[in-house]
């Protein structure tokens, strides 16, 4: 709708611009949306065999999913959004997040597991006493 002065109302653009980018997003053919859900329920089918204990399963889980919502994702979205200008020293901290941020993922799930791999991982049971 127009106004009197000829201007659109902002959030008929903006609904628009919406429609716009939701008709550029490309659609998932029905096979490849199958084999991906395949592909996920086989994974956690997987690891669920062959962890020892949910402890293992806590560790990865955690140390991957917290590294990457406290540092990796942050910092790739300052650099998608060009927050800083190229080599100040913001942009040079925002890379040097991301960077440990994907170190501290790595040490994590390393660490994960080779207690696991060695047994060193707690895999009795929370109820029992460990005598």
């Amino acid at each position: 709708q127009l106004f009197e002065n000829g201007e659109r109302h902002k959030a008929d653009e903006e609904t628009q611009l919406l429609r716009t980018n939701d008709e550029s997003i490309p659609k998932m053919s029905r096979i490849r949306c199958m084999s991906l859900s395949v592909c996920i329920a086989g994974g956690g089918l997987l690891v669920a065999l062959v962890a020892p204990g949910i402890s293992t399963v806590f560790g990865l889980v955690g140390g991957t999913s917290a590294t990457f919502v406290c540092f990796v994702l942050p910092a790739l979205f300052a650099l998608k959004l060009k927050l800083a200008k190229r080599w100040s020293q913001q942009y040079i901290c925002t890379w040097l997040l991301l960077c440990g941020g994907i170190l501290i993922g790595l040490f994590s799930t390393i660490l994960t597991l080779k207690d696991a791999i060695s047994g060193k991982g707690n895999t009795g049971s929370p109820c029992k006493s460990n005598e």
